[in-house]
């Protein structure tokens, strides 16, 4: 399955939150960021040089809150296998959340 890689101009080495306007049935306690979540959130890993590689759906979906200051830089045919929820250590990451109209 191919990927697509998107760079933060100024944010990198953090996860970040970007909230979806779609609503939960339920407001549900995120075991990422361990708060609480009304709409869907992707929880983005930012590496050190501000790149995160997403499914092609999930950029779809984060089109339609205006990308939260991502850019689109190419296509990755062979991207890296993830576990989800096991990206790394959480301490060394800060979260940074964006709601749709954020530009940054």
């Amino acid at each position: 399955m191919s990927g697509v890689r998107l760079h933060h101009p100024t944010l990198h080495s953090c996860v970040m939150a970007v909230e979806h306007t779609k609503p939960y049935v339920t407001p549900i306690l995120c075991p990422t960021c361990q708060k609480m979540h009304v709409n869907k959130t992707y929880h983005l890993y930012l590496d050190d040089k501000g790149d995160v590689i997403v499914s092609e759906s999930v950029l779809e979906h984060l089109k339609e809150v205006g990308m939260a200051g991502l850019n689109i830089e190419n296509k990755v045919s062979n991207p890296p296998k993830i576990i989800l929820g096991l990206q790394g250590e959480q301490s060394v990451f800060t979260i940074r959340e964006h709601k749709l109209g954020d530009a940054k």
